[in-house]
């Protein structure tokens, strides 16, 4: 705690840590959300226009990054990654 206070070093800058997604697809599955809900907080068209590109996508999981978060699209039966898009999962 105090080094990612103090020295800026979190989860994600400690490789030690980082697990193969094959092994989290279980996890991925539990907390895979809905297409529809990105409606929620993202322009229905632009939201369209990228699934269009990745219609192999049937499910998206939140990701976030150092600046804005993101959304990372998945097939849901395998949890396999299709894209990282620039949508947001959240206000």
């Amino acid at each position: 705690m105090f080094e990612s206070v103090f020295a800026g070093l979190d989860l994600p800058q400690r490789p030690l840590y980082y697990v193969p997604l094959v092994k989290m697809a279980d996890a991925m599955k539990a907390k895979k959300h809905s297409l529809t809900q990105l409606m929620e907080f993202n322009d229905r068209l632009e939201v369209n226009d990228i699934l269009d590109k990745w219609s192999n996508a049937d499910a998206w999981l939140p990701l976030m990054a150092a600046v804005v978060p993101m959304v990372v699209l998945i097939e849901s039966s395998s949890a396999k990654v299709v894209a990282v898009v620039d949508l947001r999962p959240w206000n």
